[in-house]
């Protein structure tokens, strides 16, 4: 259906990763015509950014400012959402968290904010914008805190993961079930297990791989009981976390054996943590000498939502020594450059990783480039 609206987003999308500007701009002009009136707004942001139309940003950003308050917090997001924008996550998270707007959206501006403090490296400032999202949804605060915790690239101290590990243990799942409105409908029934696989990925994190073990088969027990979707959720959080457990043990054949079980496919539209399996799918082909597999799992980690921006940096880090080795020196210096713009005001031991990385192109024969080098 050449008017089928979805269709037309996900080439202009396609368009613009490759580059294609024109297309970009055809394709957006097309989805003018396709697109319910409620709608353009957000599209006219996509076009702005896309074909880096500073005017036409400038004046998106108005509308959306002026706009009242019942604009959907949809129309906000998708800028950064499409273009893994991260000045563009941070301005429009920071007007959802205007008291002009719901309880529920500037809930969910102080977690974009989190991302976005996060995908900056920078844990401190992700933590306090945890806090101001708590009072507007404690149980959403907490599920991203632990995800953000347990990633093993960001800054935070074993003593606070283990105490975000002890809060989740005191987490009173059945009273949140029994409130479809306290968070995401989709997670409704499920919070037993997203419990459990938050505790394995917490001890995961710190090396604790008799508790990560104990959380997957906690997990798998409460597959075998359940049915339909909820199993297929259960058994995959379980395969997720003994994939964790394999490359704990230096098996990363075994991380890919598990992770080739998992079933995220049919529940990952309620679930974001599919964005941390496949980030270390690629880890565990790199470990493997399949560079040329890691190098492209590396490259598409954040390209379909705003909850991927974390693994932007880490992952550019890994794709500039990958691409440098295979001789690509141009996307080499692309890839460190957007690394090191994307940390330049992170934790220090992120910065030591930046540098580590632009002595190891140097050593490729590379010269990696500035911080305030451009993205792609």
């Amino acid at each position: 259906d050449p008017d089928d609206g979805d269709a037309l987003m996900y080439l202009a999308r396609i368009s613009w990763l490759e580059g294609n500007r024109i297309a970009v701009d055809s394709l957006a002009k097309r989805l003018f015509l396709a697109t319910p009136s409620s709608e353009v707004l957000e599209l006219r942001a996509f076009r702005a950014f896309a074909l880096s139309d500073r005017d036409s940003w400038k004046r998106v950003t108005r509308e959306l400012i002026d706009r009242p308050p019942d604009v959907p917090p949809v129309t906000a997001l998708q800028v950064a959402l499409f273009l893994d924008d991260l000045d563009g996550a941070e301005q429009f998270a920071g007007i959802l968290t205007d008291s002009r707007y719901s309880h529920d959206i500037r809930g969910l501006g102080h977690r974009l904010l989190a991302r976005a403090a996060a995908a900056r490296g920078q844990w401190r400032i992700a933590s306090a914008r945890l806090d101001s999202a708590r009072p507007f949804g404690e149980v959403s605060a907490l599920e991203l805190r632990s995800l953000l915790a347990s990633l093993p690239f960001l800054a935070v101290p074993d003593e606070e993961v283990r105490a975000i590990r002890a809060e989740v243990e005191r987490w009173d799942v059945g009273r949140v079930d029994g409130n479809a409105n306290a968070h995401s409908v989709g997670h409704v029934g499920l919070h037993g297990g997203i419990r459990s696989y938050r505790l394995g990925l917490l001890s995961a994190r710190l090396g604790d791989t008799r508790a990560l073990i104990a959380q997957a088969d906690t997990l798998e027990r409460e597959a075998s009981r359940a049915r339909g979707r909820t199993a297929t959720v259960l058994a995959t959080l379980a395969y997720s976390l003994r994939a964790r457990a394999a490359f704990l043990a230096g098996d990363p054949s075994g991380t890919l054996e598990q992770l080739e079980r998992a079933e995220w496919l049919p529940i990952e539209s309620g679930f974001e943590e599919e964005a941390g399996d496949r980030y270390l799918r690629a880890l565990a082909l790199e470990a493997l000498d399949r560079d040329t597999e890691a190098l492209t799992w590396f490259r598409t980690i954040a390209q379909r939502g705003t909850h991927e921006l974390v693994f932007v940096a880490p992952s550019r880090l890994r794709e500039c020594v990958l691409a440098a080795a295979s001789g690509d020196h141009a996307a080499a210096i692309a890839a460190h450059g957007t690394a090191a713009r994307l940390w330049s005001g992170a934790d220090p031991s992120l910065h030591a990783k930046v540098s580590e990385a632009g002595t190891r192109l140097r050593e490729l024969g590379v010269t990696p480039a500035t911080a305030r080098s451009p993205d792609r």
